[in-house]
């Protein structure tokens, strides 16, 4: 779709370099190995961690829209419709085989500030559906504001602020450890000549 006349849409696909999830029913669990990510809000908070290696950001090819997108390894059985998944971005970054809820790296001098992740404000997101396949979460904001920091990587963290109604049932999704075309990634869409 392009931002404006004249301008063609390139996308660029970045799968993610690092990713894990991390439990506060668990919170010494390392997941960073696992083949799945769970997400779950609630008292039994559930939380997904990815790290992306960003391009270059290349001259007179503006990123005009990203998003990271999802899949599902359990389509979502959502009783009492749809719920909001937001991304926030990291502001300490994790070591995927040593993060946990309580620690981004291994040892006491690593702990979070807070337990569950440091993360700043977040002004992105999605919905999730019941019988989805993927699950497409506006990124725009976040990666513009790294490009803008001239960071060469972007860490995120996605949450379900929602605490689930009855049974919690996580959402889980494939992780870059999981099979190779449901992995992790963010769809970054330029603007071109």
């Amino acid at each position: 779709m392009g931002g404006s006349s004249g301008c063609s849409s390139q996308h660029v696909l970045v799968v993610a370099a690092a990713d894990a999830w991390i439990d506060a029913a668990n919170p010494k669990t390392n997941y960073g190995s696992d083949v799945q990510l769970f997400v779950l809000g609630g008292a039994s908070e559930q939380r997904a961690l990815f790290s992306f290696s960003l391009p270059a950001a290349a001259a007179g090819k503006p990123v005009v829209a990203a998003s990271l997108v999802l899949t599902f390894a359990e389509a979502p059985s959502l009783g009492l419709g749809p719920r909001f998944l937001t991304v926030y971005p990291l502001t300490t970054a994790f070591r995927e085989g040593q993060v946990t809820w309580n620690n981004y790296s291994n040892g006491t001098a690593h702990k979070w500030t807070t337990q569950g992740a440091d993360f700043g404000a977040s002004s992105a997101g999605g919905e999730a559906k019941s019988g989805d396949a993927t699950l497409r979460l506006d990124a725009t904001a976040l990666v513009l504001g790294a490009y803008a920091n001239q960071q060469t990587s972007l860490d995120l963290l996605v949450r379900d602020a929602q605490a689930a109604q009855d049974a919690p049932v996580s959402f889980v999704f494939v992780s870059r450890e999981g099979a190779a075309p449901g992995q992790p990634f963010l769809d970054l869409e330029y603007c071109g000549p």
